[in-house]
């Protein structure tokens, strides 16, 4: 993963074969899985604030381009460690909503329109041209300017759905514009309740069976869990992460909104959505709204820059660190070698001080010899030393 947000690349494997990407709180046994644009960081921050007394405290220490504090918190890496990711839990939590003890789980999520969804996660990040989706897709020839027009909107977002058509692997590239189907794993999870964030009134989808209740009956439903498991704090979505345009009949032309209802068209039966006919936002000033859009642009450029600098500052600390690492391992190594130098001195000067104490030892053995040898009783029993000799 080039990012801890989510899997990313044409290598990422079909959702299908893998563990939904969401979060848990085991201590309240309650897991979510992630759908983007439904949603999805109110959703994270609101479990943030169910497990943990001070949410967001750690939110600063994310070192990914995400370009407002709120997306941070799709950096698992900074959760407190009253969370965890779905692919810790046992299998049957969302397999059968128990675990190992078989205590009851609540698995739930949040749904969108699809062609709703997909415009939303278009503009965030590709059209305000978020840091991490210029530098993966910015050199696409279906990756657009910052618009000046509602035209220049309507021919980006047409280009990239083509694109999506055209590109089996761009269609499962990225989980912002994989089916929402596929992301909820439902032929795999068992929801006690999956809410439409656009839904006014409970509905059952025929295809799929799914009961897709309002956002509130989802939070309501969520809060009695968590007072059934002990806890008084309550499901708290504040946060959000809205975009600017919105949907209608001048961003999103009638062909492409046909072919999106094509593509996901798994999503509309599944989740009992029927394709949304466009009408014009009469009466609505673009030009300011276009205007911030492009004021976004213009951040999330400043954004990467800075993110830019950072990672290469901190690529010469961690150089610097790493010499600096060597050094002192060298350091250590030459102060060994100076200890044993020193250690090797020592005995080698112990060994001069033995071999000068025996010279000095000879010298006054041999001072002593001599003595003897010029005495005058030496002299004189010189004779008595030969008779001797001869008579051995």
């Amino acid at each position: 993963m080039s990012n801890p947000e989510q899997p990313t690349h044409t290598t990422t494997p079909d959702p299908r074969d893998r563990v939904p990407v969401g979060m848990a709180v085991p201590s309240l046994r309650i897991a979510y899985v992630t759908v983007p644009k439904a949603a999805c960081t109110s959703m994270l921050w609101g479990l943030v604030g169910l497990a943990d007394d001070r949410p967001g405290v750690r939110q600063g220490s994310s070192d990914i381009p995400e370009v407002t504090p709120e997306l941070t918190i799709h950096d698992w890496r900074t959760w407190p460690e009253s969370l965890t990711t779905l692919d810790r839990l046992p299998d049957s939590v969302l397999a059968e909503g128990t675990d190992a003890a078989g205590m009851s789980w609540l698995v739930f999520s949040a749904v969108r329109e699809p062609l709703a969804r997909l415009f939303s996660a278009w503009q965030s990040k590709i059209l305000c041209q978020e840091p991490l989706y210029v530098a993966r897709y910015g050199g696409q020839p279906w990756f657009p300017p910052p618009p000046r027009s509602t035209g220049e909107v309507a021919e980006g977002f047409a280009a990239f759905v083509e694109a999506l058509g055209a590109d089996r692997s761009l269609a499962v590239d990225d989980w912002h514009w994989i089916s929402q189907v596929r992301l909820l794993a439902i032929d795999r999870v068992r929801y006690g309740c999956i809410a439409g964030i656009d839904r006014a009134e409970p509905g059952t989808a025929h295809t799929s069976g799914l009961e897709i209740q309002p956002l509130d009956s989802l939070v309501a439903q969520v809060n009695a869990h968590v007072h059934d498991q002990g806890s008084s704090a309550v499901l708290d979505l504040a946060r959000r992460n809205a975009t600017l345009l919105p949907l209608s009949a001048e961003t999103v032309s009638a062909k492409t909104a046909q072919l999106v209802a094509d593509m996901y068209e798994e999503d509309y039966l599944a989740l009992g959505y029927e394709p949304p006919s466009l009408e014009s936002a009469k009466g609505l000033s673009w030009e300011p709204l276009l205007r911030a859009v492009r004021m976004l642009v213009d951040r999330h450029e400043r954004i990467a820059d800075l993110a830019r600098i950072a990672r290469e500052r901190l690529s010469k600390i961690e150089s610097l660190e790493s010499a600096n690492y060597h050094a002192r391992q060298e350091s250590a190594a030459l102060q060994a070698q100076v200890e044993h130098l020193e250690d090797e001195r020592t005995r080698l000067g112990e060994r001069s001080r033995s071999i000068e104490d025996a010279l000095e030892s000879l010298v006054r053995d041999r001072e002593h010899l001599e003595r003897i040898l010029h005495s005058r009783t030496w002299r004189w029993s010189e004779p008595l030393r030969r008779i001797y000799a001869r008579t051995r």
